[in-house]
């Protein structure tokens, strides 16, 4: 499954806060295209994240300018983003929906029996 627009997001501003980086490198990453990395920081900074591209010979690398304002609210949301699903918590030896447990898995009235 691939990760989210959002989630894709939150991990370029996890791995500038690292180091300055190419958006090459980036879509390396995060296995996308570069047309995809630049749209991801255009997000990236209008949610917040001060990224600055700075040239350095012919290549131009991107830096994230506020880690100290940004990172833990970023780290938080990518564990929140990684963690949901359409099940719920997963509690250890629970059994899902419709996994032949005996339960029904839809919540409507059976038909053509008697009641």
């Amino acid at each position: 499954m691939s990760a989210s627009p959002l989630l894709e997001t939150l991990r370029i501003v996890e791995a500038l806060s690292l180091a300055p980086a190419s958006v090459d490198a980036l879509a390396a990453h995060i296995s996308a295209s570069t047309v995809t990395v630049k749209r991801y920081i255009a997000e990236a900074r209008l949610l917040g994240a001060d990224i600055r591209s700075t040239r350095c010979g012919k290549l131009w690398l991107y830096e994230l300018r506020n880690p100290e304002h940004v990172m833990a609210k970023t780290l938080r949301w990518i564990e929140l983003e990684e963690s949901r699903n359409l099940l719920g918590p997963v509690v250890a030896g629970a059994t899902p929906p419709g996994s032949g447990d005996g339960a029904r898995d839809d919540a409507g009235p059976r038909r053509g029996g008697a009641s």
